[in-house]
């Protein structure tokens, strides 16, 4: 979503610099051509405040994102001891109350005052949904006037070409309805309510199941599983793609199955090349993205007979509604979110600002 965000606001005509502290990830060959990228050479939470002011000295940014709370007070009090008036921001992806809720009673009591601390000092809060904006108001008692909601920069025009892809697999060829799943092996996902689901919808309609992300802790238990339920042959896990557009495209129906999240990309992504969507009404984003059920089936978590009935009603019925317009999805487009991101910096786009991308 960074190298989205970055390439759209390249597009908007920003200057955009990226401060990593590991410039060998894989992710960094996706850069968009315009990026500067700074490396520091530690993310502790006091030694990288000087390494932050030298690049805030020699560069003056007028505006700093953070994504994590450590280095986000770093970052502030760089600005300040700086002299800079660079603004700010925080932003939540997931609830903050789920990982409030495994923390020791101690540890918990520090990070709640570390951002009620944090919210005061940022120009603002990023919320990537309304459900993260109402669990921080909720679980920190932050005022709605510091948080801003701003969707994640999913849709691209290349999210599109990349559906066109050639890509293939068995399980298109051989008449059955194909269900694709996305996402790491992890108990947020909850793919053991989904191989349950599928199992039992099976029972009525002959249909496979892809799992497309990287194998997680629970992959082995979930290979196990699929052979107790008797669908191992039904279901393969692809691990990570590099381009899972192309499968998204080819199949029937796609199934966020989680317990939590912070919004769903994966569910834009699947509403946007118009496949049916089913997914777990989870704490948060799912029901948001999807309208409360209109633009897809919303099911309990961790109701696999749900689950089932659902996809069954899907492979029938299709989609809820007509094909989802581009009118309906610009809410998510990298465009508009990266102009909610420059609002947040101060910056003032010109009227004729390309917002169509």
């Amino acid at each position: 979503m960074r190298m989205h965000l970055a390439r759209a606001m390249i597009d908007l005509g920003q200057n955009v610099d990226l401060i990593v502290s590991n410039p060998s990830s894989p992710l960094m060959n996706l850069l968009p051509e315009g990026v500067r990228v700074f490396t520091i050479p530690t993310t502790h939470a006091f030694w990288s405040i000087f390494f932050l002011m030298r690049y805030i000295g020699r560069q003056g940014p007028v505006a700093i994102f953070t994504d994590r709370i450590r280095l986000n007070r770093a970052t502030l009090r760089a600005v300040k001891w700086s002299g800079s008036s660079a603004r700010v921001c925080l932003s939540f992806h997931n609830p903050i109350s789920i990982k409030l809720a495994t923390m020791p009673a101690l540890r918990r009591r520090r990070l709640l005052k570390t951002v009620v601390e944090l919210a005061s000092r940022n120009s603002a809060l990023i919320a990537v949904s309304s459900g993260v904006a109402m669990d921080l108001m909720t679980s920190l008692d932050v005022p709605r006037d510091r948080i801003k909601v701003i969707y994640n920069p999913v849709i691209t025009p290349e999210l599109f070409e990349s559906a066109k892809v050639e890509c293939d697999h068995p399980f298109f060829h051989v008449g059955a309805k194909v269900v694709i799943t996305a996402g790491r092996m992890t108990e947020q996902k909850d793919f053991s309510t989904l191989l349950k689901a599928i199992a039992l919808a099976r029972k009525s309609i002959d249909c496979k199941l892809l799992v497309l992300g990287a194998k997680g802790k629970q992959f082995n238990r979930l290979m196990e599983q699929s052979k107790e339920l008797g669908i191992e042959s039904h279901v393969d896990f692809l691990g990570f793609k590099e381009n899972p557009y192309c499968y998204f495209s080819r199949s029937d129906v796609f199934v966020l199955s989680s317990r939590w999240e912070g919004f769903g990309n994966v569910l834009v992504e699947a509403l946007a090349l118009g496949v049916p969507v089913v997914s777990t009404d989870c704490p948060v984003g799912p029901r948001e993205i999807l309208k409360d059920g209109r633009l897809g089936r919303l099911v309990p978590v961790g109701d696999y007979e749900g689950l089932a009935n659902a996809l069954l009603d899907t492979f029938i019925e299709g989609k809820l509604v007509a094909p989802v317009h581009d009118s309906s999805l610009k809410r998510f487009t990298a465009i508009e979110s990266a102009k909610r991101y420059l609002e947040c910096a101060g910056i003032t786009l010109p009227r004729d600002a390309n917002l169509n991308g």
